[in-house]
């Protein structure tokens, strides 16, 4: 495994799993031209992480894990959504909940 080193805005230098970098290849809603990004956790629960740009240091997004919020919640995500993050289908649907 690689590390990225990443000067956060918001949380100080960063180091994590080339893994754990996330490409959105259209960018995420409003953001269109920031693509990578890093997930953080943000405490040892494992709730909530940071979506840290990898590229911007000031860009970061609070995540949350939705299950132990919203017991019900059960997503629809596409193959072709998947496919496009390079995400495992089965993996990403078993990981919101």
């Amino acid at each position: 495994m690689t590390a990225v080193m990443i000067e956060s805005g918001h949380l100080g230098p960063v180091e994590v799993d080339d893994d754990a970098v996330v490409e959105f290849p259209a960018g995420i809603i409003g953001f269109p031209d920031q693509r990578r990004y890093a997930i953080v956790a943000a405490e040892d629960s494992g709730l909530y992480s940071w979506l840290q740009s990898v590229d911007e240091p000031d860009l970061a997004f609070l995540a949350v894990v939705p299950a132990p919020f919203f017991p019900d919640y059960a997503p629809v995500i596409p193959d072709e959504d998947c496919a496009a993050i390079s995400v495992d289908h089965a993996a990403a649907t078993a990981a919101l909940k």
